[in-house]
């Protein structure tokens, strides 16, 4: 996706509410804008993990989008 440790990017729930959006950000937005670490880390914000149920060891499903969004979506035992 491009992006590099210190730079922003925009992090989000998709509309329907079961996935976590994360994008680089290239505009203002009402997104929470989070800063890349070092460690090529991000930060979820906690009513972004409470709204998704996420937890420690939990699994995902990566999607890539148009070179510059990325979809996290929890694994269930359906997927």
């Amino acid at each position: 996706m491009g992006i590099n440790p210190g730079e922003q990017v925009n992090v989000g729930l998709s509309i329907e509410q079961q996935a976590l959006l994360i994008s680089k950000a290239i505009r203002d937005t009402t997104d929470n804008k989070m800063i890349v670490r070092e460690n090529n880390k991000i930060t979820i914000p906690t009513e972004l993990r409470r709204s998704l149920n996420l937890n420690k060891g939990d699994k995902f499903q990566v999607l890539t989008l148009k070179d510059r969004m990325v979809i996290f979506r929890k694994k269930t035992g359906n997927l």
